[in-house]
């Protein structure tokens, strides 16, 4: 069991969305581009998907779990260090490795990678809206943990080259613990997350 109820942890996911509103545009928008930029590749902008997502990460690990939620919850620093930890490995790998790049071609996982970063933008909203949500506490891409995590599978998948293992740790933890609180404080979407990760590591 977690040591809170359905309603204090969405009371302190609104508090959290309604302080970083207006930023949930930026995010949405930012992962759209990702999507434009896996069917039209720039050269010049090619780095952009892997700096928004290590970004989300970093912003999550320190600004969701380290500074908001461990008020609630001890445990919630080892999330803090997961995220930041995956968010600064992403950068390394991404910007200074330079090893990470989206392509988009017809084949079933490059779709399965596409459907997934649609489902983190559009869908997890959604769900969350089905399942009784206030709009302040609908988890949005970039900003909350479930659909980043989820939009950072889309992202692995959709990579050209042999993904990092390192990579898939953070991601498969974060599905795994993240469908479990789902399950004992009925967030129906998260449901979701382990097997996007068990589709995403095959």
């Amino acid at each position: 069991m977690i040591p809170f109820s359905r309603d204090v942890f969405l009371g302190l996911v609104a508090q959290y969305n309604t302080m970083l509103w207006p930023l949930h545009i930026v995010a949405v928008l930012f992962a759209a581009v990702t999507i434009y930029l896996i069917f039209r590749p720039s050269r010049r902008f090619a780095q952009i998907p892997v700096i928004y997502t290590a970004i989300a990460w970093l912003g999550i690990g320190i600004g969701y779990f380290a500074v908001h939620f461990s008020t609630l919850n001890w445990a919630a620093w080892l999330s803090a260090a997961l995220f930041t930890v995956q968010g600064l490995l992403l950068a390394w790998f991404g910007l200074v490795r330079d090893r990470l790049h989206l392509q988009f071609s017809p084949t079933p996982s490059k779709w399965t990678g596409l459907a997934f970063l649609l489902f983190s933008i559009g869908a997890y909203p959604l769900f969350g809206l089905a399942s009784g949500l206030d709009l302040t506490e609908l988890p949005i891409v970039g900003i909350d943990p479930g659909p980043t995590v989820l939009f950072t599978w889309g992202l692995l998948i959709l990579e050209t080259d042999r993904v990092p293992l390192v990579l898939t740790i953070a991601p498969l933890t974060a599905a795994i613990t993240g469908a479990a609180a789902g399950w004992l404080i009925d967030l129906p979407a998260d449901y979701i997350l382990p097997p996007a990760a068990l589709i995403g590591i095959g």
